[in-house]
């Protein structure tokens, strides 16, 4: 279902010693079956495709406001989708633009990311969509 047999034994160390705070809502059962393209609104205008990455990641805190402790633990979370300037995926704990993070992703490489926007989709879970980079946020995709 996660695909784990391809990932690096590293990255399932990582895995097996970051908490999952997500809780995904019953109605997203079928969340790690959907593949392929992502098919955006016709009001949508993003720069790069999106691609449905249905796996697990690990997501490293930051701190990046002074007024909002962020502890540099490890969470292991769930993407949803990547383009080639950004990832959504899905954490149990909100978290708020602008804010930089490390994502482990699923083949093992690490990126530096910002954090674009966060939507609460039921109790621990909440679907962000941060940007490649930790560059200034111009679009999500």
């Amino acid at each position: 279902m996660l695909g784990n047999e391809n990932m690096p034994n590293e990255l399932e160390v990582l895995f097996a010693q970051s908490p999952c705070l997500v809780r995904l809502p019953p109605s997203w059962a079928d969340f790690f079956e959907k593949t392929g393209l992502v098919q955006g609104a016709m009001c949508e205008r993003r720069r790069f495709p999106r691609i449905n990455l249905r796996s697990k990641a690990v997501l490293q805190y930051r701190q990046t406001f002074p007024c909002l402790p962020r502890p540099s633990l490890l969470y292991t979370v769930y993407t949803k989708d990547i383009s080639r300037s950004g990832v959504a995926f899905l954490h149990g704990e909100q978290l708020y633009p602008s804010e930089q993070m490390n994502l482990i992703l699923p083949d093992g490489k690490l990126r530096t990311i910002q954090v674009v926007r966060c939507r609460r989709i039921g109790p621990s879970c909440f679907e962000i969509g941060a940007q490649f980079g930790g560059n200034a946020p111009a679009s999500t995709g």
